[in-house]
């Protein structure tokens, strides 16, 4: 009896040794906090924000510190990646003479303009798809020609609408989802990639995603706290030798220009970037805005279908935003019972 005691104590013993260790494994600072935005350049900037706000009830968020006036940033709901839109550049704090913008070919919105490379489509999460559709058709907004559905996943409910410049969005029938403020949200964002395995090592090795699912020309990742779909144009029924490459030299199109996440360690992360076989294609620095210094420290990776991957550090911030345009800040999310009856004016002033 006493040597069964005597082992179950050291078995005590053991395993609060081994609590104790784990609890001072340093955390993985190099690994982002959160997706920080995806976003938009748009024909009509204002149009465009006013069409979130007014279809998914979005919020506009405040700038910290000196405001970039040419961005907007657009939030679902709580504690999740904002939808950023600004206009194609070149913006009146753009360094005079530049010709980054000036020798570009801007590529008009069209809806047969959607088979490049890059972010496909956005998926937007509501509790019931039947009631988002005739809401949003009903307010005049046009069913698209493709239907995407989610590859993992077949038998959830889907529905692909054109936003503003005929940029995709997926409706995702989600009845269990944590609300926004008129009951959806960003699900997932839906990338067309050359080669699916090659798209899944960069992410995995620079930002921490995990593969989740996969089959020949499909992969779904978790990256940091978001869903991403990557498929190869096979997987959309898209013919290869029609998807055109991304030319960040000699053309901008509307659309996504850029996906980014947040780092609250920008030099632990460059690091780790520099371990990997991949190189920035902007090292991070501190932003300036007309030779004044900003809060932002950024830097730019492209990803192996060219897309814009942006790394960003904002000073005292190391979560998603919360404070509103109008200086009122977030809420804590509505609980999983919320019946979508309160309007956004009851969070606050909308802008």
């Amino acid at each position: 009896m006493v040597q069964r005691n005597q082992a179950a104590l050291c078995a005590l013993i053991l395993f609060a040794a081994l609590l104790s260790a784990c609890s001072s494994i340093a955390p993985n600072t190099a690994k982002p906090a959160i997706f920080e935005d995806i976003h938009y350049f748009a024909t009509d900037p204002d149009a465009s924000g006013a069409f979130f706000q007014k279809h998914f009830g979005a919020r506009l968020m405040a700038h910290p510190g000196r405001p970039q006036e040419y961005v907007d940033f657009w939030a679902l709901r709580s504690g999740e990646v904002p939808i950023t839109i600004s206009p194609i550049g070149p913006y009146k704090t753009t360094p005079p003479g530049s010709t980054f913008w000036s020798n570009k070919k801007i590529i008009p919105p069209s809806s047969d303009d959607n088979s490049y490379y890059g972010v496909y489509a956005v998926g937007i999460a509501t509790p019931s798809l039947k009631v988002a559709v005739g809401k949003i058709t009903s307010a005049g907004v046009e069913l698209a020609k493709e239907h995407i559905r989610l590859p993992h996943d077949q038998d959830i409910p889907t529905q692909t609408i054109y936003g503003p410049d005929y940029n995709l969005f997926t409706l995702v029938e989600r009845p269990n989802m944590n609300p926004g403020y008129r009951g959806y949200g960003v699900d997932h964002v839906h990338l067309l990639v050359r080669d699916k395995d090659e798209t899944v090592k960069f992410y995995r090795d620079v930002f921490f995603g995990e593969e989740i699912w996969s089959n020949d020309n499909s992969a779904v990742l978790k990256i940091v706290d978001m869903l991403f779909i990557l498929s190869e144009p096979e997987a959309l029924r898209l013919d290869r030798s029609s998807v055109e490459e991304r030319d960040y030299i000699n053309k901008v199109r509307y659309g996504v220009g850029h996906i980014g996440w947040l780092s609250t360690d920008m030099q632990a992360f460059m690091d780790h970037v520099d371990s990997t076989e991949y190189k920035f294609g902007v090292r991070p620095a501190r932003f300036y805005l007309q030779s004044e210094r900003t809060v932002y420290t950024l830097g730019l990776l492209l990803s192996p279908n060219v897309l814009s991957t942006e790394i960003l550090q904002e000073d005292g911030r190391h979560s998603a935003r919360t404070v509103f345009s109008d200086g009122g800040t977030l809420p804590e999310p509505p609980s999983p019972g919320f019946q979508y009856q309160i309007t956004p004016e009851e969070y606050g002033t909308a802008k």
